[in-house]
Order: C-alpha cells, then structure tokens, then sequence
C-alpha cells in the first residue's frame, strides 16, 4: 500500500481537488474549490471603528433615556393631580348643570304649550319651576322636551367628531395644554349659553371639539409621563374620579333646587370656569423628547 510519503515523492496531491462552484455564503467567509473556508479578511481598524460607534450610541440611548426619565419624574407629582382635578372639575360641573336645565326646559315647554298654567309656589323661588303641576308631565309636553334634548345630544356629538383628528394633529405640533385649553374654553362657553336657554349651544364646542377633546387630552397627558406599567392605574383612578363626581353631583344638585334652580346652575359654572383656568396650570410636556435630546448635546459640548 502506498504511503502518504510515496505520494509526496512522485509529486501527486493526497488530497484529491474538488471542482465545487464557488458558494458565497457570508461576505466574511467563502468557500473555494478545494473545499476551503477562507475569511475574507476585515480590518481591524474597521472593526474598531464599528465596536467605538455602537458603543457611543448605546451610551448615547441610555444618557437620552435617563434624561427623559428624570423630566417625567419631574413633572408626573404635579400633572397628575391636575389631570384628577380637572376631570372631577368637569364631570361635577355638567351633572349639576342637568337637574336645574332640564327643569327649566320644561317649565319653559309648558307655559309654552299650556299658558294657563301657575306654579303652587307661586310666592316661592322656586316659583319660575312648573315640575310640580301635573299638566307639566303631560305627553305633549315631555315628547317635546324629549325631542329637545335628543337634538341637543345630537348637536353636542358633531363637534366632536369633525375637530378630534384636526385638533389631534394640532396637539403633536402645538401642544397638549393649547389643545386642552380651547377645548375647556368651548365647553365652558356652551354652558353659559345653556344657563340662558339658547339655540345652537352646540356650536361653542367647534371650540376645541368638547368633551371628547378634553378627556382625549387629559389620558394623553397621562400616556406622556407615565411608565406603561403604571398607566393602567391612573386610567382606573381617572374613571373613579368621574365616576365620583357623577354620584355626588345628584344629591347636591337635588338639595339646592329646592330653593332655586339657579342656585345649582350658577356653582356649575363657577366650577367650569375654575376648570378652564386650571387647564393653563398644565406643564408642557409635548417638548420633552426635544428637550431631553438638546441636554444631551449640550453635555456633549461641555465634555
């Protein structure tokens, strides 16, 4: 048998040659016709290079990450609370407003309809309500002002769903708190044109688009400075609020408009009022990315 020697001796290969295509698997490694695998070579100096600029911009991603964390810890203990305070502001505003409205609509209804009617309280302030005489709750009467509020409902919806997408791209380019306030500022004109009984009330919240804009704004606020781990919380203390100021709102506007109807009507928009200044308090925090970004750069400088 011959030995690997006696090839070597007579000039022949051991090794037989392979006639493989050449198969580029990886730019790094090709594999040759004697089955070889050689590494195209990189240079170091490249891979220096490509190791220093993923480093710097994972150093760059964490300093921009730590700054936009402090800005929102920062700033979450105080828009919070005014997130809550607005929202409970709001909803007990309008639940006072509905009681005496909707009892002022009908004593208005029904001397409309039925001129002969008088009041049993006649030498009482509460005398301009007609809720107590029965010709008041007559079908005439309540399909009428069922009809009325119905349309109301109606109007109230419309603003809503023409300005949400404009005044959503607004609040990406203006801000959060611009938005929030032409929205509060709306809704708080609407209310005072209901405590005077006019038409076409809803046309105020093209103002901001109304309550949809203002409770859009309010969760955005919250989306902005909160953890998503966190969010599902504050979504929950924020309905509670609402929730909160539905249900008190029932026995304080029922209690006040046994001496006047005007009495629950005049708090709730003293309430509104107090929302619509609130909403200025809110901090800007639509600029933050912006802000955390520039901090960066100028540490960069300094260094």
């Amino acid at each position: 048998m011959a030995s690997y020697r006696d090839f070597e001796e007579e000039g022949v290969s051991p090794v037989p040659e392979l006639s493989y295509a050449v198969i580029d698997i990886n730019p790094r490694i090709t594999y040759t016709a004697r089955g070889r695998a050689d590494t195209i070579a990189t240079s170091s100096i490249d891979t220096a290079i490509e190791f220093n600029a993923n480093n710097t911009y994972d150093a760059d991603l964490e300093q921009y990450n730590s700054l936009l964390e402090a800005q929102r810890k920062r700033l979450k203990p105080k828009i919070i609370p005014l997130c809550l305070g607005v929202m409970f502001l709001l909803e007990l505003s309008v639940a006072l407003s509905v009681p005496p409205t909707n009892a002022v609509e009908e004593s208005i209804i029904c001397r409309n309809l039925h001129p002969d009617v008088v009041s049993e309280f006649a030498n009482n302030t509460a005398s301009i309500l007609l809720s107590d005489n029965p010709v008041c709750k007559e079908e005439d009467v309540q399909s009428y002002l069922a009809m009325l509020q119905g349309w109301q409902a109606t109007f109230d919806c419309i603003p809503s769903i023409l300005m949400t997408v404009p005044f959503g791209i607004l609040s990406d380019k203006w801000g959060r708190r611009p938005v929030l306030a032409l929205a509060m500022s709306g809704t708080m004109l609407q209310m005072f044109a209901l405590a005077t009984i006019l038409w076409l009330t809803s046309s105020f919240l093209l103002i901001g688009g109304g309550g949809g804009i203002i409770a859009a704004m309010l969760y955005t606020f919250i989306s902005d400075i909160v953890p998503i781990a966190e969010r599902a919380t504050l979504f929950f203390q924020m309905h509670a609020t609402y929730l909160t100021a539905r249900m008190i709102s029932g026995p304080i506007a029922g209690s006040l408009m046994v001496k006047s109807p005007w009495i629950p009507l005049l708090i709730s928009l003293g309430l509104i009022t107090l929302a619509a200044v609130t909403s200025l308090v809110f901090p800007e925090i639509q600029h933050l990315k912006a802000q955390a970004s520039s901090t960066k750069r100028l540490d960069n400088d300094d260094n």
